[in-house]
This record gives C-alpha cells, structure tokens and sequence, in this order.
C-alpha cells in the first residue's frame, strides 16, 4: 500500500507534468487553467453551496462556510481534519499559480527539473489548499484529489446554507456554449450514475414563482434571485428549452426532466417515476461577485438545510418584539467561532438572551454548555415555551395547529376586540386584558424593542398554560407588528390578529410535515431525514429536551447584564439593546452597554472570543445613539481589554483578501427596519513578565 504523502505527491507530479500545452509556434508552456481543470475539478471534487440570503442582505454566511469547512474537511481515508486548510479565491490562483512557475522557468529548466522543484518547495502548499468561486448568493468550493468533505455536517449546522452537493457546471451566461453545457451534464451522469434515474430541475419563474408567494418573505433577497427565465434564456445560438429537450432525448435512460408544471406536483412525478428522491440536479442563474455578469449553474443536490427552528427565525411561538437576531445569523455567528472551540466542550454566555434565540442555535452542538441571563421577568416564561414547543411531540404540535386554525378563521361575529363577551376563551379574553393594561402603562407606544412585562401581567400569565398564553403572544404580536397602520385606519385589530395567527400556523404545519418525514440517521443532534428533491438535515426535537433547572447545558439567570456571572466563558455571543427612539433613557442605556463590557471580561476565560451585533443603520428614519455604533464600541471594547489584561489578536489570514468578504466585521442588512454590524474579537491575557505564562 502506497503511503498517503508519496500517493499525493504521485498524484500532483503527474498532474503538473500533463499540464504543459503549446503555444502556437513556442515551445510546450505550463498552464495554470489546464492545471486547475485537471486537479480541482475533474481529479477533485467541486461542492456547490446555495445560501438562503445573498450579499445584499449579509456576508457573513461565507466566513461560516469556510469555518465549517475547516471544520469537516478529512484526507480520504482518515478521520483526521486536515488541518490548516489555505483558501483562495480561483482567479487568485490561477493568476499566482502561473506566473510562480513562469517565474521558476526563467532559469531554463527541463520539465522534469522543474515539476520536481515545484514540488519539492510548493507541494505542501498545494496539500491544504481549497479554492472558492464566490457569487452573489452561492459558492462553489474546489477540493484537491486528496480530501474530502461531510457535507452532511456542514449542512446540518449552518446558519445560512440552503443546499449543497456537487458542482457539474457554472459558466458566464454571456459565453456560455449549449454544447459545452451539455457536455458537462453528460460526463457527470457517466460519472456519478449507478443504474438509477436523476430528477433534473429548472428553478423557474414560470413553475415556482407564481406558485411560492406564501413563501416571498423568506425567499426575498436570496433565493428568488436565482431564479432562471427559463423561456427566455440561451445558451448561445439554442434557447435554453431546446437544450433541456436534447439533454433529455439524449439521456432518457438517465435523466428525468422536471414538467412545466407548478412545482407542488414534482413530488407525485418524482413517485411516478420511482426515483430515489435523495439528490436532484438544479439549474439556477446567479450574478457574479464583485459585478454584475450572469452565470448559469448546475448542480447535483444532496442536502438540504431544513433547521426547524429556520422555519420561524424571527417568529417563534413565544414572542416579544420583532427585532431579535434571525436564527440564521446567530447560527452563523457562532459558526464562525468554532475553529477556536476547546476539544473537552465549550462554555457560551448571552447576557441578553431575549426569547432563547443563542441558546436554541447552540444546542445542536453537543460540546456546547450555554448560560443565558436577561433581567426582565417574563424571559424565563418565554425560553421555557419556546423550549416546550420545538421539543413537543407530533400529537403535541397537532393540537396547537389546531388551535391556531380556529384562531385564524374567526370573524367579528365570534371574536370581538373587547374583552368579557360570553362567546370567546378565557385565554383570548385575558390576552385582551393584558393587551389593555399594557396601553394603560405606555408600553405599546412605537416600541421596536424589547421592553419589561410588568411583573403582575407574568405572574398572571405564569399561573396559565402554553395554549392560554398562545393568545396573548399573539396579541402582542399584533400590537407591535401593526401599531403604525392601526393607528393609521389601514388595518382591523381582529384582521391583524388573524393574519398573525395564520403566519403562526403556516409555520407550525411546515414543523409537522417536517417530524413526519422518515429519519434515515443521526449524528449526535443532527438528523437526515427523506426529503422531495434531496435528503434534509434536520435538529432533532431531543435537543430542545432540556430542563433549565437541571441541566449543565442550558441555564438561565435573571440578572442586570452589569452582575458578573459565576462562570467563566469561551465565547460571548449577544445582541445588546441599542435604544431605538424608545422611551429608555440615553443615559441609563450608555451605562449599561458600558458596565456590561467590564463583566465581559471579567467573565472570559484566557483565550476566548466575542461576537457582538450592533446597529450600523437605520432605514426609517429611527434614530440610534452613536454610542451604540461600532466605532465608538469597537473602542470601547478595546480599552476596556488593556484595562483588564487581555489583548485583541489578529491571526494570520489564510483566508483570501476579497474585499473584505470573508473577514470581521460583517453586516445583515433589512431593508425595512436597520442594517447591523456583526463585529469578532478574539482575545487573550496578556502574559505576565518573567513567567512567560498568562
């Protein structure tokens, strides 16, 4: 058996040498393109990743990727990582790959000469580098003949990847040939077949879009833009429905074109044909980063991200204010962290954990043992629902969908706006109350934040149930969600509160059908389970199973952010208040975002690591206060680290510099309400003079 290194360096000398070609009349040239279409893409192996947001709403989820593929990258045949992995973007490395041995050839030497001096000082550089083709909402991520990948793991932890599988084409819709296209599908079929059908998808327009509205806020600002006019388009001189039809003429025995039909029907097709339905070949378009050429993209499905609590992101059932982090980014911002994590499990803290958002995107992580603080009262009630409703069993989840359709189908007739009428529930009838106490208080006035619930309205909403308390988180909802346009005469209160309910519902049904698919396994809290287009990585309903008094995982302290925990922590992750033109005095919130960076590091361990959202922007015209900026944080933050003994670090990148695309700080941008900055520190105390130790 050939050892591992001397296969590699086998393997890479041969590559090289095949990879000079003439240059007309001169003499045989190396080239850098031949050498990467050889050892990247036909020897190695191109992933494909689709994100659920692109650049116009965040950046951040391609630091999580390459976080996450540093995470589960492994040499074939090992379980081992390869560890450190150097990633560059394609053109970078064509570019510097050719003119190094341009360079290298300017003494003359013969070709063997020099494909043993490339090796020799370059071969290890070439063992751990990984290449990415960056667009505006995917990324195609090349790995050598020598690594491979999990995608399974990569999928079911992520914040931001939609899907992922092989890549079998993308070329600049400007020069792309029908033949080269058709080509690429058919080496791939040959490759990739064993005996069974592919389903192959044209991501429409025309089959999705008139179709998936229910859908247009989440796939607003990333997946809608993938979308290919498929009635439109060529490739060259043939339409793209000509193509479609000779790939399917020519590959009936292998491939099975998707009908012009709404999308909803692929499933029954998919039966009909009895395909495997673990993998689906897509056809999607996407714009190039930075620019704005068009590529057309092929790719060969295998996951699909469905992260149950992805389906409520800002809108889980246990609610108080419409501007908590989306589960996707605080997914992301941990990802990014990771790299760091110690081997015997990692200690994370939120000091303002709001309705558990950190805590649920941490417990897919078994390593991971999380502390949650928030002072208001009702916190706790809420991180408990919400833990109860995503950890609830079919028949659980069945009775609240049933709740909510009743909830989402009432009239004037049945369901009033004032309270103490005979025909509505107790539960309805005490969240009007609560609702009315509120507005007596001044609690409900333009209010884009989190606010504190009377102790007397949680003590009375404690002494209920989930389902009773149900109605009031949807009243609130309603409330918060709705005020300028009730205000405004544009909307009904029982409409809103309707319509409300209905989005509850549409999410919970999507939970339902999600505990109804057959799990195929699990690895620790990720499960893989059958899917229409592709197996989907899920959490399993287990992971929310925890009980906070109980439990090391998951604890719950309701403490100012400015008490110093009992703990010491490996990474802080949080989203501060940053006062958006509520009624919380400038001074009193100054104080607190202040005295919190004291505990912050008075809480961290030596090495350890924060990530921080913060306001950037706002897009209505809501003021925030330059303190809560991340300039004027930033030097806070990093005053307040000289003061207690730790110092930034800066590590050496080995990632590419692309505009700043794959470093801190990144952004999330909504284009209604503000845009945020997600900042990244890394810090470590500063060693002690004379002992040389922290």
């Amino acid at each position: 058996m050939i050892p591992a290194n001397a296969l590699f360096a086998k393997r890479l000398q041969s590559t090289f040498r095949s990879c000079f070609v003439f240059r007309g009349a001169r003499a045989l040239e190396f080239s850098a393109h031949v050498f990467f279409a050889k050892w990247f893409r036909k020897n190695g192996t191109p992933y494909f990743f689709l994100f659920q947001k692109n650049l116009t709403v965040t950046n951040i989820q391609y630091a999580e990727l390459v976080s996450l593929i540093s995470l589960h990258a492994r040499q074939k045949g090992s379980s081992q990582p390869e560890k450190p992995l150097h990633f560059i973007v394609v053109s970078d490395f064509i570019k510097g790959l050719q003119e190094v041995v341009d360079d290298l050839a300017k003494s003359n030497p013969s070709r063997r000469v020099l494909c043993d001096t490339f090796y020799k000082l370059y071969g290890d550089v070439l063992r751990r580098m990984v290449l990415l083709d960056v667009f505006n909402g995917s990324c195609t991520v090349f790995f050598p003949p020598h690594m491979e990948l999990d995608l399974f793991k990569v999928c079911g932890e992520s914040g931001y990847i939609h899907s992922c599988g092989r890549s079998v084409y993308a070329r600049e819709l400007s020069i792309a040939e029908a033949e080269d296209f058709k080509k690429a599908i058919s080496a791939y079929i040959k490759r990739v077949s064993r005996g069974n059908k592919t389903f192959f998808v044209v991501y429409s327009h025309e089959d999705f879009t008139r179709y998936d509205r229910a859908h247009a806020s989440s796939l607003r600002g990333g997946l809608d833009e993938v979308k290919i006019h498929v009635e439109k388009y060529y490739l060259g001189k043939k339409s793209l429905i000509r193509v479609l039809r000779e790939i399917q003429k020519e590959h009936a025995d292998k491939i099975v074109l998707a009908d012009p039909v709404d999308y909803n029907r692929h499933r029954k097709q998919i039966e009909e044909a009895r395909l495997p339905g673990d993998h689906t070949m897509w056809l999607i378009v996407d714009r190039a980063h930075p620019g704005d050429g068009r590529f057309i993209i092929c790719y060969d499905q295998q996951y699909k991200n469905s992260n149950p609590l992805h389906l409520f992101d800002e809108n889980k059932p246990a609610w108080i204010a419409h501007t908590t982090l989306p589960h996707t980014l605080c997914g992301a911002m941990l990802n990014v962290t990771r790299g760091l994590w110690p081997k015997g499990g990692v200690a994370i803290y939120d000091p303002f954990c709001g309705t558990g958002t950190t805590a649920f995107e941490a417990l897919k992580f078994p390593s991971a043992r999380v502390s949650c603080n928030d002072k208001a009262a009702l916190a706790r009630l809420l991180l408990l629902d919400n833990l109860d409703f995503f950890s609830s069993s079919k028949e659980d989840l069945g009775e609240i969908r049933t709740l909510l359709e009743k909830l989402s189908n009432q009239t004037d007739s049945l369901y009033s706006r004032q309270p103490n009428s005979h025909k509505q529930s107790s539960g309805y009838d005490l969240a009007l109350s609560l609702i009315d106490d509120l507005h007596e208080r001044n609690l409900l006035q333009n209010t884009d934040q989190w606010f504190d619930i009377p102790p007397n309205i949680v003590k009375q909403l404690a002494r209920t149930n989930f389902t009773q308390r149900l109605y009031f988180y949807l009243a609130l909802r309603t409330e918060l969600r709705h005020v300028t346009a009730l205000e405004r005469g544009s909307a009904q209160w029982l409409k809103a509160y309707c319509e409300e309910a209905n989005t509850l519902l549409f999410q919970t049904k999507k939970l339902c059908d999600l505990r109804e698919e057959r799990v195929k396994r699990s690895v620790g809290k990720i499960m893989l389970l059958s899917g229409t287009y592709s197996d989907r990585c899920t959490i399993s309903a287990k992971a929310f199973a925890v009980d906070i008094d109980s439990s090391s995982r998951l604890t719950l302290t309701g403490e100012d952010a400015r008490t110093r925990p009992k703990k010491k922590f490996d990474v802080i992750v949080t989203d501060p208040p940053y006062g958006f033109n509520n009624e919380v005095s400038t001074i009193a919130l100054a104080d607190l975002l202040t005295g919190m960076l004291d505990v912050f590091f008075d809480s961290i361990k030596p090495r350890a690591q924060m990530v921080i959202a913060l306001p950037d922007q706002s897009h209505s015209g809501r003021r925030i206060p330059r303190f809560a900026t991340r300039i004027w944080v930033t030097e806070q933050i990093l005053s307040k680290a000289e003061e207690h003994g730790f110092e930034a670090v800066v590590p050496a990148s080995i990632l590419p510099r692309y505009g700043g695309l794959f470093q801190p700080p990144y952004y999330w941008n909504s284009e209604k309400a503000l845009k945020r900055i997600i900042l990244h520190f890394q810090f470590r105390k500063k060693r002690r003079p004379g002992n040389g130790s922290p």
